[in-house]
């Protein structure tokens, strides 16, 4: 108040008091304790300068050459705003005019002439300072409308003791109603909510009123003035006062955000809600109409996790990105084109002729996104697996074509990608039984229907088995046998490839344990694969650590095999721990050399110790030139990258010999034996396995069932 009193931009105190009269006396004592004042002698004077804001206190004397005293006071009251400036009656004993009266007819507070001056500041200063509260107050809301009005929010204030609520202006338009249309019960709100959605809401705000949360937020469907739903958040603060048993109001705000959940913020196409809908529509017409045919089309990137190994992220939205738009530009305006999640879009093609129809979309789609594009100074050309879902099949909801879709394009996928596949009855039996499948093998680990075998891994120099590669298999209650290649991609894809992974390393520790209790002049070596989502646990190394510990085996004789893509995947996190492993004394690998995704300037980064050439070369052997040239160059490699080369797939003599010629270190096949049980595995190792070599340079090797007993 001083700082405002020691340099006003201009008075804040208007007195409008005759040439004779005491209020010029007043107006001297004021300006002499520093307060200025603007001082007018007429009616018209005054009425020239007033307006809302200009002083903060008008002091009317009831002198005042004008209308009588009263009516002044009405005129003036008319013009201002109620409190603010604020109007002060100076009366007169010669008016007999009493200051209650004045106060009755606008007035907000009086002093009878003559008043010290000493007197009358202390009065304004109370007055300065309401006003200068008042309107710092109303500066404050007008900036918070203004707010509001740019975030397009809509108000609510919702008094819990009179069971009034106030909406906002905004708030009613924001669901298509005018003024008049909504009243000020909390019905006009609970009643517009979906029914669906209603008693959620209901609970979320008993809670908060209850105090279990410290806010309200709430996203719900509110009936629309057009019969429509619209998605909207509400969030707003309970306020509670001393004495109180609970809140007595709650106030808060009301945004819609029907875009945001009906469209990908990305690439700005609907999204699966939006997509959901349009089927739904798409499902009912169908029914009045048997002969409209529409189709879903489910589109994936191929490839897309190692895409994002390779590119930035910004480089991934881009691709994305693109994609959406083209699809979009492919497409008539009935269709939709909708990004679900990750790589994954649809297309809803609707009233289609023809089954072909469909396919022929398909086939311009891979081609499009197929087209070569740059980005990031290289060139991409993305291929896609695309599945087709018909609604002949007769849906009744949208989510069971969507599945389909789905379903279709996992089999397309599953066929090396680049290719489109219809669903058919066929694809959902298949589904159904591997969701069986699924379910047994969440239960197969602690039913002990899995078992692990070896196949031995020999030197091609001493033609003696060093060690072995542990092999899971799944002896299921009714199927019998099933194939790795049937469940270990399901135990991937559901996570339960960790906790089986783990059991594998641990029993073929423990197993490898035994032979070397038993057999302690044999140098023998276990070899177990790590899977990709093994590698992506942060506590890999911890888990090893713990069945080395657990079974006492020597680390030097573990061999724990990864594959190259499994490499390039979780390139910066695998190379870390695998040289936390290699610390440990435990040996690396990589498996299926020559067919992932490697290159040599990533390969020597590795703390690699064995590299096991893949069975496609091996099996090519003395058929393919090319082949055994590949052979040659990865022996090659490994010798000069120190590293040790395996040979996989060994199944005739003469990939034995050819590949003991190359001074490759060991082989690993069916030629020396399939992968055993332990009881038979480990009946080989009395014997070993010692090929002898023909006049015909053969190698021949006994089989299990033609070794010699022990004791010869």
């Amino acid at each position: 108040m001083n700082e405002m009193m020691s340099a006003p931009l201009h008075p804040l105190v208007l007195l409008a008091t005759p040439e004779d009269s005491l209020g010029h006396a007043l107006a001297r004592n004021l300006e002499e304790m520093g307060l200025p004042v603007q001082v007018t002698t007429s009616f018209e004077s005054t009425m020239e300068v007033l307006r809302p804001g200009r002083f903060h206190v008008v002091l009317l004397d009831s002198l005042l050459a004008g209308p009588s005293g009263l009516d002044i006071l009405g005129e003036v009251r008319r013009l201002l705003p109620v409190g603010d400036p604020s109007l002060i009656f100076l009366a007169n004993p010669a008016e007999g005019i009493g200051l209650a009266e004045a106060i009755e007819r606008g007035a907000d507070d009086g002093m009878m002439l003559p008043v010290s001056g000493t007197v009358a500041l202390s009065r304004l200063k109370v007055h300065l300072r309401m006003i200068e509260a008042v309107r710092r107050l109303r500066h404050t809301e007008q900036r918070f409308s203004l707010l509001l009005t740019g975030s397009n929010e809509g108000l609510w204030d919702w008094d819990l003791r009179t069971q009034k609520v106030y909406y906002s202006p905004f708030w009613k338009r924001l669901l298509g109603l005018q003024e008049h249309e909504v009243g000020d019960s909390p019905s006009e709100w609970m009643d517009r909510i979906h029914p669906e959605d209603r008693e959620r809401v209901e609970e979320e705000l008993r809670q908060h009123l209850a105090g279990r949360s410290a806010s309200f937020a709430s996203q719900h469907r509110l009936r629309h003035a057009d019969g429509g739903y619209r998605w909207m958040v509400l969030r707003g603060v309970a306020r509670r006062e001393e004495g109180e048993d609970g809140p007595v109001c709650i106030a808060g705000t009301l945004a819609d955000v029907t875009a945001s959940r009906l469209y990908d913020a990305l690439t700005g196409l609907p999204n699966r809600t939006l997509m959901l809908d349009r089927i739904e529509r798409a499902i009912a017409r169908s029914r009045r109409k048997s002969e409209l045919v529409f189709a879903l089309l489910v589109v994936s990137l191929d490839r897309f996790e190692m895409l994002q190994t390779q590119l930035s992220e910004r480089d991934i939205r881009t691709i994305l990105a693109t994609a959406g738009k083209c699809l979009q530009q492919l497409m008539r305006t009935a269709d939709t084109v909708a990004r679900l999640e990750g790589p994954n879009f649809a297309i809803h093609l609707d009233e289609i002729r023809h089954v072909s129809d469909a396919r022929r979309v398909a086939g311009r789609v891979a081609e499009a996104l197929g087209a070569p594009f740059e980005l990031a100074g290289r060139e991409f050309r993305l291929s896609t697996s695309i599945g087709i879902a018909l609604s002949v099949t007769g849906y009744e909801k949208p989510e069971d074509i969507v599945r389909d879709a789905f379903v279709a394009m996992n089999k397309a996928r599953s066929g090396g990608g680049n290719r489109q596949e219809m669903f058919d009855q066929r694809m959902q039996s298949e589904v159904e039984l591997r969701m069986r499948l699924e379910a047994d093998l969440h239960r197969a680990l602690e039913r002990e229907e899995f078992q692990v075998f070896y196949q031995p891994i020999v030197s091609l120099g001493t033609w003696r088995i060093t060690g072995f590669e542990a092999l899971v298999r799944w002896r299921h209650p009714e199927r019998g046998l099933v194939s790795p290649a049937e469940f270990i991609p399901l135990a991937e894809e559901t996570g339960q490839i960790v906790p089986i992974g783990e059991w594998v390393l641990r029993e073929s520790s423990r197993q490898m344990k035994l032979w070397q209790d038993k057999y302690p002049d044999l140098d023998l070596s276990i070899s177990v694969n790590l899977s990709g989502r093994q590698i992506a646990e942060p506590d890999l190394v911890d888990r090893v650590a713990r069945v080395i510990d657990e079974t006492g085996l020597r680390p030097g004789s573990l061999k724990l095999e990864l594959t190259e893509t499994l490499l390039m995947h979780h390139y910066e996190g695998a190379i870390q721990k695998m040289h936390h492993l290699r610390k440990m004394g435990i040996k690396l690998s990589i498996d299926d050399f020559g067919t992932g995704y490697s290159s040599l300037s990533h390969l020597h980064r590795f703390p690699i110790d064995f590299l096991k050439v893949d069975r496609s070369f091996v099996g090519q052997v003395g058929q393919d030139t090319r082949e055994s040239e590949i052979i040659k160059v990865i022996v090659g490699l490994g010798r000069n990258l120190g590293m040790q080369v395996i040979a996989e797939g060994v199944e005739t003599s003469e990939q034995a010999v050819f590949l003991r010629d190359l001074e490759c270190e060991y082989g690993q096949g069916y030629y020396f034996a399939r992968p055993l049980d332990a009881e038979a595995a480990g009946a080989l190792l009395p014997h070993s396995v010692r090929p002898v070599e023909s006049e015909e340079g053969i190698l021949l090797v006994p089989r299990v069932g033609e070794l010699p007993p022990a004791s010869a």
